[in-house]
């Protein structure tokens, strides 16, 4: 509209501020340039897109340069070089306090360091300097607080120096799902899911290690925890700066509970059908997803709880909490031990993990509770199995870790050893259900959930993955049957 009034007025030529020019050099001996194929010591350099892509959409250019060693005479050579050439220059990696550190180094002999460090999680290892009176940021190596840093302290400076007034973010007053603690010293930016459920904005806590790349793209908005607060309490009232319209937030449907692959392939499905359905996960356990689910803090929630009593999966559990409750049979599944590929340990059955290292899932998990239930059968203690204590909270990550060696054996589903490649010994078949939220019977949203799992084209899929049996898929359980 500007430029028609310009015209209009008679206005041909104007004076513009010039694009900002901005270098952005990694560094390291651990990472290559993507499309080489690292090896097991080395990871690709995927910093540097993130950071391009973000920052050219107000304003700027991003150039990257070429990866720069762990050697600090080349490292400022090419600081050098870029300050000569460029408004702003950011060095990925190297602004933590260790042996191979260079950055504060070379800004400190070339220039005048500002800070290094702040109070600000994830984005605390940050160097701020000034060199010939241009800025340069150390960020950190990591990318979820390389993300954080550029979000909170680049383009700040960009926007000012480009005269740009960014709209501020919308927020929403919101009850926090899940008790966490925070570091009381330290400010905290935590990535959150987000979603209404019941009438009322529902918010968790999404994975918070900063070399989390995934909860970048599953973050709807952002808490900020001040410094001084130790502790948000599950069902308190928190605000959160939405990443997203309320409209697209309004879609969400957040399911809690144990986690499996077909949550992941409902969410692919569900796109299908409309691009702006977003499912946002929780990975708190099958007893986890029973209490968010009473307390109405999801949607959906996944369990296999085995009843050793009634040999029944589910139902007996969920009567001690629910008069009335609806059940959705997602599918059954094969649970057993995931091992090396070749099964190099010669694991056979439940006796043999005495002498070999496990990974265990947490303690709400159904998987955890069906493994507690074997060792009572074989009178086998948790304290004579090594890594009994070691949890995650995935059977995505659990085969992982036994990918890269760090355990022998886990007790998992039959489609996470196959994602890996890794070998399968199965224990038993199980069944895995939908416990649904009953303000959600009626919406549109579980209508079209129906549709899809009971449609040939997702149990074909679904079977695809490995050790499902989708013929249950869509039957629905209710309390009173």
């Amino acid at each position: 509209q500007d430029i028609s009034f310009l015209l209009s007025a008679g206005v041909y030529k104007i004076n513009v501020l010039k694009k900002l020019k901005i270098a952005f050099i990694p560094t390291g001996n651990e990472i290559v340039k993507i499309g080489e194929n690292p090896s097991e010591e080395k990871i690709q350099e995927t910093n540097s897109y993130m950071v391009k892509h973000y920052l050219e959409n107000y304003n700027c250019v991003v150039d990257i340069f070429d990866i720069v060693p762990d050697d600090p005479e080349k490292l400022s050579n090419t600081l050098s070089e870029a300050i000569a050439d460029y408004d702003m220059v950011l060095i990925n990696a190297g602004s933590s306090a260790g042996s191979k550190d260079y950055t504060y180094i070379a800004i400190q002999q070339m220039g005048k360091i500002l800070t290094h460090g702040l109070n600000l999680r994830p984005a605390k290892p940050v160097i701020l300097g000034i060199v010939n009176g241009k800025p340069v940021v150390g960020l950190p190596g990591y990318p979820v607080a390389c993300y954080m840093t550029v979000d909170e302290i680049v383009k700040p400076v960009i926007l000012r120096k480009n005269r740009i007034s960014e709209r501020s973010r919308s927020n929403i007053e919101a009850y926090f799902a899940r008790k966490i603690q925070s570091p009381v010293a330290d400010a905290e930016h935590l990535r959150v899911g987000v979603g209404k459920v019941s009438g009322r904005y529902i918010a968790f806590p999404l994975k918070r290690g900063s070399a989390n790349i995934s909860s970048l793209s599953y973050m709807d908005g952002v808490m900020k925890i001040p410094i001084g607060v130790e502790i948000i309490e599950e069902g308190q009232k928190v605000n959160v700066d939405l990443l997203k319209s309320r409209e697209v937030i309004n879609k969400n449907i957040i399911i809690m509970g144990s986690h499996d692959l077909l949550i992941d392939l409902l969410a692919d499905f569900l796109k299908k059908y409309d691009y702006e359905l977003n499912v946002v996960k929780g990975n708190v356990g099958s007893l986890g997803g029973i209490s968010m689910i009473k307390k109405k803090f999801a949607h959906m929630a996944g369990m296999h709880l085995f009843d050793p009593e009634s040999e029944e999966y589910n139902v007996p559990y969920l009567k001690k909490f629910f008069d009335d409750f609806v059940l959705v049979n997602l599918s059954f599944r094969e649970q057993g031990f995931i091992v090396q590929k070749g099964n190099p340990k010669n694991i056979k059955d439940f006796e043999d993990l005495k002498r070999v290292r496990f990974i265990n899932r947490q303690r709400s998990a159904g998987t955890r509770i069906l493994l507690d239930y074997y060792l009572r059968k074989y009178k086998i203690s948790p304290s004579e199995i090594l890594g009994y204590d070691d949890e995650e909270y995935s059977h995505v990550n659990l085969a992982l870790k036994i990918k890269k060696d760090m355990a022998d054996v886990g007790m998992g589903i039959r489609a996470a050893a196959k994602m890996f490649d890794l070998d399968f010994i199965a224990v038993t078949k199980e069944r895995y259900d939908l416990l649904i939220n009953e303000d959600f019977l009626n919406d549109p949203r579980f209508d079209l959930i129906m549709k899809i799992i009971s449609s040939d084209e997702f149990k074909k899929a679904a079977e695809e993955l490995g050790g499902y049996d989708t013929s249950m898929s869509g039957k629905i359980i209710k309390s009173k049957e």
